[in-house]
């Protein structure tokens, strides 16, 4: 305080006598620290709006990774809303019992969640129609499809897993989630 002379020292014979500096000195003093506070936090409130726009990557091993990608989905989704999936296991049932939470099926179709998927054709052959599912096929004639691999757009969420390696991936990025909506229905559309 007797540095930022808040605070004067004088002396009367032996004795030392402190006396407080002007109320004005201190209303100064306190003005610029909340100056220099109120530009600190302009400055955080700058980079923190710059995070919330960032893209965000998540990335898992395992078989619980594998879970965690569908629990997300249903996490994104509340009630409705639609994803969309191209999808190239060699043996979906297989996979499914292995990787697929149990409860996920039920909880999908009781949050009224719609689906478009691109699957090889020897995978849609094995599946049912469903009104919620909505599919394209890619001609094994044409292309060999089975690499283990699922991809997802879903809100403003993108995942990848590799079922072989059991490696997951969650991009959160708005901009890159309707970009590859787009593709998706570009190619749906072709197909």
């Amino acid at each position: 305080m007797i540095e930022r002379e808040f605070v004067f020292i004088t002396q009367k014979w032996k004795r030392k006598i402190y006396a407080p500096a002007s109320p004005d000195l201190l209303k100064k003093e306190y003005q610029q620290i909340q100056e220099q506070t109120f530009q600190v936090l302009d400055e955080l409130s700058d980079k923190y709006s710059n995070l919330e726009n960032r893209t965000h990557i998540i990335f898992w091993q395992g078989k619980k990774a594998i879970e965690n990608c569908y629990h997300d989905v249903l996490a994104t989704f509340p009630h409705g809303g639609t994803f969309y999936r191209i999808s190239s296991e060699v043996n979906s049932k297989e996979i499914f019992d292995t990787f697929l939470p149990k409860w996920y099926r039920e909880e999908r179709d009781k949050r009224g969640i719609e689906r478009m998927i691109i699957y090889s054709d020897k995978t849609a052959a094995l599946k049912q129609k469903k009104l919620e599912r909505e599919m394209r096929t890619i001609d094994s004639r044409i292309m060999k499809f089975d690499d283990n691999i699922m991809f997802t757009i879903y809100g403003d969420k993108l995942s990848l897993i590799d079922f072989n390696t059991e490696t997951a991936i969650i991009i959160q990025s708005a901009e890159m989630a309707r970009f590859q909506e787009k593709v998706f229905r570009l190619l749906f559309k072709k197909l």
